[in-house]
């Protein structure tokens, strides 16, 4: 790794290589599980593992991330002391590799298990170092950035199982190349990465003018998005597993099909990122117009399917989408409009944290409520309650809050 030079502003490459870092990142994020997901079978077999325990190889993956996070979260103070944010996204990202290096490798469970331990603990430092660097270097023009994780992260939901089935179908051990390759993105945006960020950041007053840069601590707001975000979350995964559920299980309808149908709802998530990202601040109050797309999406959907309309379906699956992009950029957007520089790693752990407690909100609202109605009516309003209690909450609020975050702009 390069040490970092110079206080002058980053030039338009850097600008550019950036972009591209965070790109990547969110791509094999959404590879990394989707991917995965379609190696599970294979992986199991190869290993000798019983069938019960193929949930692990992903679990083994997604706990030590949430742990990490968790743990990286209580001691933010001594790790901001000790590394700069720079420092440590890159070595997340060589932490995630080497881990994909042991699973690639892995001739036994144990050391493909510790692989996955070892990713985990990569991905808590990539994902929050990624949102760090952001907020240390792009604050001004935070939401570009997250359009393009926005894009990255669709590219990979969409990739992911053809990918993971491609390689796990071309030999018996194709499922190694699954880590191969994400090892290969990990190294690559770890170089991309260290080019965009050999800088000093600016300093945080001329990133955030008209704040105090001695101000400590969370506000209102700050709680606020951080459950916007487990309520976004949990509201798109849910419904999700709902509409694959229903349609396959339900209706009788081809994986191809709900294929389509998500490929529809990731380009609406990339316009409703894009569009947001023209927008000049008052990101909260975005946030808060993107739950309402999210719930009147969902419900226009539910009565779809409970009606068998399913020709007219890809309408509400694509302003689902395009809520939900809108929705993770502000509510980012509007993170970073309420904090200090000093606050952004204590804030983007949170936030990540706060994103994985949705997606499992999200999917175990959605099985209880099948299990308990079956009805597709019920599952969506057991889906909805957490949105409808946030918007009564953004609602009793009042002007004041909103009015004292735009006045951050």
């Amino acid at each position: 790794m390069t040490t970092a030079t110079a206080s002058a502003p980053s030039s338009h490459w850097q600008d550019l290589l950036y972009k591209l870092a965070f790109f990547l990142v969110e791509v094999f994020a959404a590879l990394e599980v989707t991917a995965a997901l379609v190696a599970t079978p294979r992986i199991g077999r190869a290993l000798d593992l019983p069938q019960a325990y193929d949930s692990w190889i992903i679990t083994a993956y997604l706990y030590p991330m949430v742990a990490g996070a968790a743990l990286f979260l209580l001691i933010n103070r001594p790790v901001q002391r000790v590394l700069p944010s720079r420092m440590f996204f890159l070595i997340g990202l060589a932490i995630f590799a080497l881990g994909n290096a042991c699973c690639f490798l892995a001739d036994q469970a144990s050391v493909f298990f510790a692989g996955r331990v070892i990713q985990g603990l990569g991905a808590a430092m990539s994902f929050g170092g990624q949102l760090w660097t952001a907020g240390d270097y792009h604050r001004s023009r935070i939401v570009e950035v997250l359009f393009w994780g926005e894009c990255g992260g669709a590219l990979g939901v969409m990739a992911g199982p053809m990918v993971g089935g491609a390689l796990t179908q071309w030999t018996d051990d194709g499922w190694r190349y699954v880590f191969a390759l994400l090892g290969i993105l990990s190294l690559l945006t770890l170089a991309v990465g260290a080019a965009a960020l050999n800088r000093i950041p600016p300093p945080a007053a001329a990133d955030a003018p008209g704040r105090d840069p001695g101000a400590q601590g969370f506000g209102p707001l700050f709680y606020l998005l951080v459950v916007s975000q487990i309520a976004v979350s949990s509201l798109a995964v849910g419904a999700e597993y709902l509409f694959s559920d229903y349609l396959q299980l339900r209706l009788g309808k081809s994986a191809l099909f709900v294929g389509g149908m998500t490929l529809i709802a990731s380009l609406g998530i990339v316009v409703g990122s894009y569009l947001v990202s023209t927008q000049a601040g008052g990101f909260a109050r975005h946030t808060q117009r993107a739950l309402i797309g999210l719930l009147v999406s969902l419900a226009i959907l539910t009565a779809l399917l409970k009606f068998n309309l399913l020709a007219i379906c890809a309408a509400p699956i694509f302003t689902l989408g395009l809520a939900m992009g809108w929705a993770n950029v502000a509510i980012y957007g509007a993170i970073a409009e309420d904090l200090n520089t000093q606050n952004f790693l204590a804030s983007s752990l949170i936030y990540l944290l706060a994103m994985q407690l949705g997606n499992g909100l999200g999917v175990q609202i959605e099985s209880w409520a099948e299990n308990a109605q079956g009805d597709v009516i019920w599952i969506t309003a057991a889906l909805m309650i957490l949105p409808l209690l946030l918007l009564a909450a953004f609602r009793g609020a009042g002007p004041g809050l909103f009015s004292k975050a735009d006045a951050t702009v």
